[in-house]
């Protein structure tokens, strides 16, 4: 008999780890595909937007992960995420603390500070529905069985969805500053695969995604005195030296983020997880 040629579903599902390094190179290429036709065809903000999550959508369209935008557990998800929104009200404080004490500020009108945040909520929606709403998800078929492979699908996306952010060097961000940034990743990664793998919630991610991300940039989207757009923040990056006490301090809430992603996965609730999993696959 003739075998049956198999789906992109059913491969990803298959090689989920060679899928995992594909999507990787897949979104760094959708990134710079989209970059150059905002620079050269597309200026209008909204139209930006529409596009950067047109081809996320499709990604998880296409490797039969829809289900991951349907899945419960909202408010359980938030709960868990409460470590990754003190990560975030670290962003927001430095920038807070400039807000209260220096002089002069000016703020965008409502409308352009609207404007402005659109493009971090993208940003948002595209990271959590590739990288955990396809990648957690096509990995826990073949992994989640024990807890070895649960830390493996935490540690592995983490380190995926860190990677992918070296593609801002592309967008003239300095190498050193690229670098500190995708190691951020790598860390934000881990705890992320780890709140979804126990809430399984992506809108709830998404959220909190974008609070980070809008905590971290919220000086050049919110006020003329800095006004910016987030390209053009990141660009702006050009440390090439390392100050040893910033360098500690971040150090630090980086192993605080990993050491909040394995307590979450822990041998308890690595049991849970995987009840779960087997429960989706029996219905």
């Amino acid at each position: 008999m003739e075998q049956k040629k198999k789906t992109l579903p059913q491969l990803v599902r298959e090689y989920p780890v060679i899928t995992c390094i594909a999507l990787v190179i897949v979104y760094i290429i959708c990134r710079r595909i989209t970059h150059w036709l905002f620079a050269q065809v597309f200026s209008a903000v909204p139209v930006r937007e529409i596009l950067d999550v047109i081809w996320p959508f499709i990604i998880v369209m296409a490797t039969g992960c829809l289900m991951a935008y349907k899945k419960r557990g909202f408010f359980k998800t938030l709960v868990l995420c409460i470590p990754l929104m003190i990560y975030g009200l670290i962003n927001w404080s430095g920038n807070i603390v400039l807000f209260v004490t220096e002089p002069g500020i000016e703020w965008k009108s409502p409308l352009r500070m609207i404007i402005s945040l659109l493009p971090l909520l993208a940003v948002g929606f595209r990271e959590e529905s590739v990288f955990r709403g396809v990648a957690v998800n096509i990995m826990t078929d073949k992994y989640a069985k024990d807890r070895r492979g649960i830390l493996f699908i935490v540690l592995f996306t983490g380190f995926c969805f860190g990677i992918m952010h070296m593609q801002n060097i592309f967008i003239g961000q300095s190498l050193l500053s690229t670098i500190e940034q995708s190691l951020n990743a790598v860390c934000l990664g881990i705890i992320f695969a780890a709140v979804y793998l126990r809430g399984g919630n992506l809108w709830a991610l998404m959220l909190i995604h974008s609070f980070i991300d809008i905590g971290g940039m919220s000086r050049g989207l919110l006020t003329k005195t800095y006004d910016m757009d987030a390209i053009g923040m990141l660009a702006s990056n050009k440390e090439t030296t390392i100050d040893p006490r910033a360098t500690a301090v971040k150090a630090g809430i980086w192993i605080a983020c990993v050491l909040a992603g394995l307590f979450m996965i822990r041998k308890s609730k690595c049991d849970e997880i995987i009840a779960k999993f087997r429960k989706n696959v029996e219905v």
